[in-house]
């Protein structure tokens, strides 16, 4: 089968032709694809639609559709707004990668596992929300989406991965819950309307790049319990004016801190519960 190269942040995937050059105009529905069993079927592609706007059925030939599959709408520039079933509990790796006009994903609670890139690229999303049931944010499942603004995590995630949010350019604020333990690196890299984020006190690591050329970044906040401050957290974040640290002027001082982690920063002070720190 023929395939066609893709590149999300810097590596080249190999993407099925079929998932670009399905988004023609035809005439008829979806593409579904049945489990080995028979017992469910996942939409594994735009098939022959040409509606815009996309709602997926809860069933197919009289059985559960029970996920979206990997690639499924890739590429299909002029989807402008897709409606998930609560029978979905999948939707897998780049699922809508490159949907330059989608808007809006309604994406109901009963999906506990979102893939790698699910809206990758996709440049003009801006209402879609994380389910309640989900207990992470994958890798680059928003990379490049510029027009989200705003984004609150529900109280169930623990793990932010990496790149998650990078490149969000438009998004001004971020909800992080007490429940995230991990926010890995680069996961708010580019994010260029961010002007304050605070790390909940369960989080033990500012990771590599997580906010890196965040320009407009004023303030981050974090606690004690962080150890390590990895390499290029804050580098690039040009207006930062005020680290706030949970902990003592000595706590500061005992925390690993990584090359350039701090580099072409703003003048910024360190702020403790005991005065400021150097």
């Amino acid at each position: 089968m023929k395939r066609k190269l893709c590149l999300v942040s810097g590596i080249l995937f190999a993407l099925p032709a079929f998932a670009l050059s399905a988004c023609g105009d035809f005439t008829d529905g979806l593409e579904f694809t049945a489990s080995e069993d028979g017992s469910y079927y996942i939409c594994s592609g735009i098939g022959e639609a040409t509606a815009a706007q996309i709602t997926i059925p809860s069933e197919h030939k009289g059985k559960p559709v029970t996920g979206i599959g990997p690639w499924a709408f890739a590429g299909c520039e002029n989807l402008t707004s897709v409606t998930v079933p609560d029978s979905v509990t999948a939707i897998d790796a780049y699922a809508f990668i490159g949907c330059k006009a989608l808007t809006e994903v309604s994406v109901p609670d009963s999906v506990v596992s979102l893939g790698r890139g699910v809206f990758c690229y996709c440049a003009a999303l801006t209402d879609v929300k994380i389910p309640e049931g989900l207990s992470y944010v994958g890798g680059q499942t928003f990379y490049g989406c510029i027009s989200l603004t705003e984004m609150i995590i529900p109280d169930g995630v623990e793990f932010i991965w990496e790149d998650a949010f990078a490149y969000c350019k438009g998004l001004t604020e971020i909800v992080i819950p007490d429940g995230v333990v991990s926010v890995a690196s680069c996961a708010f890299y580019g994010c260029e309307g961010l002007t304050e984020i605070t790390f909940p006190d369960s989080v033990t690591c500012i990771s590599t790049g997580v906010l890196e050329n965040c320009i407009n970044l004023q303030s981050v906040t974090f606690g004690s319990a962080v150890t390590q401050i990895e390499m290029r957290a804050f580098d690039g974040c040009e207006n930062l004016t005020a680290v706030n640290y949970g902990g003592t002027a000595e706590g500061w001082g005992s925390i690993v801190k990584g090359l350039d982690w701090n580099a072409d920063t703003g003048e910024y002070e360190v702020n403790c519960t005991d005065g400021t720190a150097k």
